[in-house]
């Protein structure tokens, strides 16, 4: 009788160590899969900062250039004593200048 006792003790222990190790087995493989894939979203997130760096000083170069076009229009329009008027005259100005220029520079 305890040997069966024991003989079946032994086999729940054997049973509950193998479903142990399969189930190790498994977790271990999602571990590697999630590993591997929170890699490659770090090397994507780099990739993506890189970028968006680049785009920054882009962005800020341009910002500037058109910052100097302000204050050079700015300019122009106070030497040309344009700057109190509303905004078609001023617009109207513009146009002319432009199709002006356009012409000069088709002759």
């Amino acid at each position: 009788m305890i040997y069966n006792v024991l003989f079946v003790v032994g086999m729940t222990l054997q049973v509950d160590a193998a479903i142990l190790q399969y189930q190790n087995q498994k977790l271990a493989q999602q571990l590697d899969f999630q590993l591997t894939e929170i890699s490659a979203l770090e090397t994507r997130c780099n990739q993506l900062k890189s970028k968006q760096a680049l785009h920054d000083e882009t962005l800020m170069m341009v910002n500037g250039v058109w910052n100097q076009v302000g204050t050079n229009l700015l300019a122009v329009l106070v030497s040309l004593r344009v700057v109190h008027c509303n905004f078609n005259q001023m617009f109207s100005f513009l146009r002319i200048t432009w199709q002006t220029k356009r012409a000069d520079c088709q002759m």
